[in-house]
């Protein structure tokens, strides 16, 4: 079983009208959830949006196939969005139907929503890992306006910190979880 660190940046939450700007994703440690080796940013202002869909589609083809479904576990926060808006994004762009191997919405998956939702109170508004786990404003609402401003350093910025406070993050869930679970079942 391979986790890979995955997230993309979008120019809003529609497919139908809306582009991918980034697909990111990193290797994470088997035991210890660490990243292993560096974090890929494909950006769509180097090629187009087309051709880094194409390269994770590559990429993803060697790790993700039917024979290899645990090869590619995608771990993150909101994953349905970024997998199913890459989907529709594949579909638009591509022509092509996607194939069974690649629906990655319905394979194994590690999402970290549910719990930070839950860490909020079990509220959904302001439950992102930046207000819940960080106590700050989310930056992602500005990687829209720096796109169209041309900043593209500043989203690369933003996207490097983002995966550095999940990966963070998620080392602590995976080394503390399995504790609290195993003490509150004992009581």
């Amino acid at each position: 079983m391979t986790e890979y660190y995955f997230d993309i940046e979008t120019t809003g939450f529609c497919p139908n009208f809306d582009r991918v700007l980034t697909i990111q994703y990193q290797e994470l440690d088997r035991e210890t959830a660490k990243p292993v080796g560096d974090l890929i940013i494909l950006k769509e202002w180097q090629t187009s949006e087309k051709k880094i869909i194409e390269e994770f589609l590559g990429f993803s083809k060697l790790h993700c196939s039917e024979n290899h479904a645990f090869h590619f576990i995608p771990v993150g926060d909101n994953l349905t969005f970024d997998l199913l808006f890459l989907q529709q994004r594949v579909k638009r762009l591509l022509n092509f139907q996607i194939p069974t191997w690649w629906l990655l919405h319905q394979k194994p998956k590690i999402d970290i929503r549910s719990i930070l939702v839950l860490t909020n109170y079990g509220q959904f508004l302001a439950s992102g890992l930046d207000q819940v786990v960080y106590n700050r404003q989310s930056q992602s609402v500005k990687v829209p306006e720096w796109y169209k401003n041309r900043q593209y350093n500043e989203i690369t910025e933003y996207i490097k910190q983002e995966a550095k406070d999940f990966i963070q993050f998620y080392q602590i869930l995976r080394q503390k979880l399995p504790a609290l679970i195993t003490k509150e079942a004992k009581q």
